[in-house]
Formats: structure tokens, sequence, C-alpha cells
């Protein structure tokens, strides 16, 4: 017959004959999915089903390039992966589980570096970061200003530092760094970090319907509180977030 079957590349071997050709049972040798074994399936059966399941495990690697396929050996892509591994902030302080396909984008646990500097003498003051630590910002060529920024260093003295250890020179005017909360710090220029704010902010229940007054720094340490809590500060007690016990609306 030597006529071409349907779907099939082998062609009819039967002596010249009427009607459609029969389906092709030439063994054809085909790998299974995961690539493991080999079968030799009729051409017919691997037309209508596909190559064969092996049963073992997969064992392909998968999208995060470290992990493989625990499925067992099936048609398609593999899914992607699970697994989930423990690694360290980026100052090693800290450790969390996160999914492999994020495990090099690394995290920060939001704590101070704390790393020597290059200086030897001071450390790190940025929250935890990716790659080296910024250099010294009190090395002598960092520094042209009182800590406030408001005047430049060679009116305030005619002697040059020579090292990150030597005094920053202050001026007399206020320093107005922005501090956590958003006010800006009512101290003299100072060196050093800014102290608390000593602000009195006013506080409300979630309806505004209730106020009280309260140290900002207080409400600070107790605006991220989603129930009610109550810390002690100079002998008086604070609590937030407010609760007013009326009807919301």
């Amino acid at each position: 017959c030597k006529r071409p079957r349907v779907g099939c590349s082998h062609q009819c071997s039967l002596r010249c004959h009427p009607g459609p050709c029969p389906t092709c049972t030439i063994p054809t040798a085909v790998s299974c999915h995961c690539g493991k074994q080999e079968f030799t399936p009729a051409c017919n059966e691997l037309a209508a089903n596909g190559p064969p399941t092996c049963g073992d495990i997969c064992g392909k690697t998968l999208n995060c390039g470290r992990h493989t396929c625990q499925s067992k050996c099936h048609p398609g892509p593999c899914d992607g992966c699970t697994a989930t591994e423990e690694i360290d902030c980026f100052c090693g302080d800290a450790k969390k589980h996160v999914p492999c396909t994020e495990r090099d984008d690394g995290w920060c646990c939001g704590k101070v570096c704390g790393e020597e500097l290059e200086c030897e003498n001071h450390t790190c003051r940025s929250k935890c970061h990716r790659g080296p630590c910024p250099p010294c910002n009190l090395k002598p060529e960092n520094v042209t200003t009182c800590p406030c920024g408001k005047t430049r260093l060679f009116l305030l003295t005619p002697i040059a530092r020579k090292s990150c250890l030597d005094p920053v020179s202050t001026c007399d005017k206020i320093c107005g760094k922005k501090l956590e909360c958003g006010h800006p710090c009512p101290a003299e220029c100072h060196e050093g970090d800014c102290l608390p704010c000593n602000s009195v902010v006013q506080a409300s229940c979630k309806c505004h319907s209730t106020h009280t007054k309260m140290p900002c720094k207080v409400l600070l340490q107790l605006r991220d509180n989603t129930e009610p809590t109550t810390i002690a500060h100079e002998g008086q007690e604070y609590t937030y977030p407010i609760q007013c016990n009326r009807k919301c609306g």
C-alpha cells in the first residue's frame, strides 16, 4: 500500500487494500517525560496517549535553579519552586524564612547596622543594608559645616580638624533637624543624635470625638498599636489608641 497514515510518519505496510489504512502498530522508541527511561510503545498508542510516565521522581531543576522537582514523572512543565530557606538579613543580626525564589533579594531587619567603619573609630549608623557601609561621615573631608548645617566650620574656628575623632564646632543657632515624629529639634546646634521630642500633642480616638494631650515621644511609641496599650511617663499613664466607647458615626 505505502500510503501515509493519519497522525503517523510511517507508511502502511499492508498489501494494496480497500478502505482506510489501519492505525500504525510499529514500536517507536521514546523517552518518558522526565527522560530517565526509554519505552517502545506502538506508534498508535504514542499518538493517542503521548509519551509514557516512568513513575520515578521527576528530578528536573526548578525555576529557582537550586532545587529539583519532587513530583513523579509528569507531562508539561514543572511547578514553580515552593521551598523556603532561612536567610540572614543584610547585617547578619536576624534570620527569617523566605520563598526560595526570593532568596537573592535579601531583607532588612530594620536595626542599626553597627559594623565598624573603615576609620576604625566609629560604627555604621545606617539601618541594616545591602553592600558595604558608607564612609565615616565625621572624617574631616566630609564635614564642612557645624552639626546643624547652618554655619561653615571655617567661620567658627581657625583650627582645621585632622581626624574623625576631633570635635565639630557648634554654632549658636537652633538645630532644627527633623525628628522621627516630624517636629524640628528645638535644641541649640549640637553633636550626636537629637534628643526625643518634648512637644505635647493632641491625640484623638478613631471617630475624633474624644481628644487627649500626651507627649509626642509617647505617642510615637504607641501609634502603631492596634489594641489600647498603657505606658507610664514621668509619673503619668497614657493609653493609645484612645477608645471613647461612643457609637461611631
